[in-house]
């Protein structure tokens, strides 16, 4: 789910915007915050997702 939500933000860029996933997220998967206490803290855990600033890229 995690990677279907990004390749839809990212759109084929290298790149996805934190505020961009988070909607995304919010809209999409509402409950992924279960257990995390924010985006950045889910998208780590994850494994497949590398965070600088407010930008995400995968592995």
């Amino acid at each position: 789910m995690a990677r279907q939500i990004y390749d839809t933000v990212a759109n084929g860029s290298e790149s996805a915007g934190l505020q961009s996933l988070g909607r995304a997220f919010a809209k999409d998967y509402p409950t992924y915050k279960k257990g995390y206490r924010s985006l950045q803290n889910f998208l780590r855990k994850s494994g497949l997702f590398e965070i600088a600033g407010n930008d995400v890229r995968l592995k």
